[in-house]
């Protein structure tokens, strides 16, 4: 089975400077990823990451420098689907991973994030919403972003039923 053309393929400039083609040349240079000649070449990638399931997710756990408070035993415990197991016995901050890279002072709304409009709903003279430091958002966020779940439960981040190991999600625009 072949895979489809992509709808809107990227200029070959724009596909070599993107995110997974620098995965691609890294996984290439430090993980011997076997048949990624070209970093462009989606399909290989694809190929590598269902015929190698732990060499390709234990790459994309070290070319993103996750960094978990535990480590994983192994990549994947149990494959079958429904209930694949990924990365036993790690634990991990998303709130950590979210904010680590963010200069303390810039802004952490970027610059294409959607502006919001005033709700019909909203009174008159209602002042804007202005974009947060990173600083700010780091503050606010504290006791989500501990190293220690237990620690982060300890602090003021609480609501029922929360607890280590609860698993809470999160939409970056």
């Amino acid at each position: 089975m072949t895979s489809p053309e992509p709808f809107l393929p990227p200029d070959p400039k724009t596909a070599a400077g993107s995110r997974i083609a620098d995965f691609a040349r890294w996984a290439a240079r430090h993980k011997d990823a076997e048949g990624i000649e070209d970093p462009t070449d989606y399909q290989a990638l694809h190929r590598w990451s269902v015929t190698d399931l732990e060499g390709f997710w234990a790459a994309v756990w070290e070319y993103f420098d996750i960094d978990a408070t535990t480590p994983y035993e192994q990549v994947l415990a149990e494959e079958t689907m429904p209930g694949a197991r990924w990365f036993p016995g790690a634990t991990l901050n998303y709130a950590h991973h979210a904010l680590r890279n963010l200069h303390p002072d810039a802004p952490a709304k970027g610059p294409h994030s959607p502006r919001r409009e005033q709700h019909p709903s909203e009174p008159e003279g209602r002042p804007p919403i202005t974009p947060a430091s990173s600083r700010r958002l780091r503050r606010a966020t504290g006791p989500m972003r501990s190293s220690d779940p237990r620690e982060m439960h300890r602090r003021r981040w609480r609501r029922p039923g929360a607890r280590p190991g609860s698993r809470n999600g999160a939409r970056l625009a």
